[in-house]
């Protein structure tokens, strides 16, 4: 209960808890390694590091540190609040701390003065109980009903597609759309850059080429942009967003690696079983998103295996959470165009069910709208024909986006991925995962075996899982 009561105060405040001992942190670690683990799984954010006992014995403090977050979130309302619990981790923290996000979506995001890690003592479980006795005291509020709190509900949409087709472009075009409902808004603010941008344009008479970035490309390392035809995304990775300054949804664009890697069908089947283990951590799905161009005379052959692949790990039900979005079809009148047949095709073909695709599921986008705006960051010069022409392209992009997410939250239900799903491929994951503790527990048995052998009978090793 009071466990509960803290975690309402903080969501009351517009933070999302995390325990950082589901992340494997531990006394093993360093401020870098986990502030990596911390920022693998979330972007765009600020991290405030406590514990219950540091908490109590600081309130002052941690209550500062909260109301300065705060201060910050008002100012950029895409930032995105998190509490890291280490109350339950082995890790000594010994202060209250803020780590700043290594990728900021806004460079106006001011670093709190930074804390170190040290060595602390160990908290037992009186002090846990303790703390949120003391904070009831300082702050009544914390013990308002968990109803009455407005949830965090963080929309979960798995973005899936060929190599190539624009998956990065496309998260950053889409929540710009999402973020500003013209493209002179958007030019006079500040563009969101959630992954680095990097393309070439020609300009002037003679096409003159130009490398166009817009971010940090250099320390974009989950991004390849050195080997055309390879996937550039190599890794799956997650991009969260607020939707808007009140809402408390946040939306969580999984982007993941293409299918149709030059480098073979072997890269590609890598890539899925990645996928598929990404996924099977997550507590549910909104929509399975297929990004697609609108003038495919035929398509991968491997969109087919992707899609069976997909419902070796889900069941059925997730069908109705698959959506087709089109990128780039300003060229077809904002409709599918020439792929539209063919995905029919292949579709009906499928053995896993039938597969929806109408137009309530189907959005059309033109990513070139937000490439001509992170072209004029860059000073390239556009005639009035071509501005009109992007500013309808944009426009266009905004309603479909707002229909998207409409639709995922009132025509989609929440698709759970829990330890109730059963499936071959689930199976398959649990036992690799088993594999590593059973050989070390092996391990240490044979190694106090020997330690008894040696007549060493108040010595022995003990195993510390993660």
């Amino acid at each position: 209960m009071y466990k509960q009561n803290i975690i309402t105060y903080l969501q009351q405040h517009r933070f999302q808890y995390l325990n950082v001992a589901n992340l494997n942190v531990n006394r093993t670690d360093n401020e870098k390694t986990i502030e990596d683990k911390l920022i693998q799984c979330y972007q765009h954010l600020q991290i405030l590091c406590s514990s219950d006992t540091l908490t109590k014995n600081n309130f002052q403090e941690f209550k500062k540190r909260i109301n300065y977050l705060k201060e910050e979130l008002s100012k950029n309302s895409n930032l995105h609040l998190i509490y890291a619990g280490f109350t339950d981790s082995s890790f000594p923290l010994s202060t209250i701390l803020v780590l700043p996000s290594l990728k900021q979506t806004h460079n106006d995001i001011t670093d709190y003065p930074s804390s170190r890690f040290t060595a602390a003592a160990t908290i037992s479980l009186e002090h846990q109980k303790s703390i949120l006795q003391s904070v009831n005291t300082t702050d009544p509020s914390i013990f308002s009903t968990l109803q009455s709190t407005p949830s965090v509900n963080t929309i979960n949409i798995l973005l899936l597609g060929e190599t190539g087709v624009g998956k990065s472009t496309f998260i950053n075009a889409f929540v710009n759309y999402l973020k500003f409902g013209s493209l002179e808004k958007a030019r006079t603010g500040k563009p969101i850059v959630i992954i680095s941008v990097s393309f070439i344009a020609t300009v002037g008479d003679h096409f003159e080429e130009r490398i166009v970035k817009f971010d940090d490309i250099n320390n974009s390392n989950n991004e390849d942009f050195d080997h055309p035809g390879e996937s550039v995304t190599q890794r799956c990775k997650s991009y969260l967003f607020h939707l808007d300054k009140t809402s408390t949804n946040i939306l969580r664009i999984i982007d993941t690696p293409g299918f149709g890697d030059t480098r073979g069908l072997e890269q590609d089947d890598f890539n899925m079983q990645h996928i598929l283990e990404y996924i099977s951590n997550l507590t549910h799905l909104n929509a399975i998103c297929f990004l697609l161009k609108p003038n495919t005379s035929r398509l991968n052959i491997f969109f087919h295996t992707c899609i069976t692949q997909l419902f070796s790990l889900l069941d059925r039900n997730a069908l109705n959470n698959i959506i087709f979005c089109f990128t780039n079809s300003r060229s077809t009148f904002y409709t599918p165009g020439d792929t539209a047949p063919v995905l029919k095709q292949t579709l009906i073909s499928l053995s896993i069910g039938d597969v929806p695709f109408k137009k309530d599921n189907t959005f059309c986008f033109d990513s070139e709208s937000f490439r001509y705006l992170v072209a004029l960051q860059n000073g390239i010069p556009f005639n009035d024909d071509e501005k009109h022409e992007y500013e309808i392209s944009w426009s266009t992009s905004v309603n479909e986006s707002n229909r998207l997410i409409g639709y995922i939250c009132r025509n989609v239900t929440i698709y759970r991925i829990d330890n109730k799903l059963q499936s071959m491929k689930r199976a398959q994951f649990e036992i690799s995962d088993m594999v590593r503790p059973i050989l070390e527990t092996l391990r240490n048995i044979l190694r106090n075996y020997i330690l008894y052998k040696m007549n060493l009978l108040r010595t022995s090793i003990l195993l510390c899982p993660r």
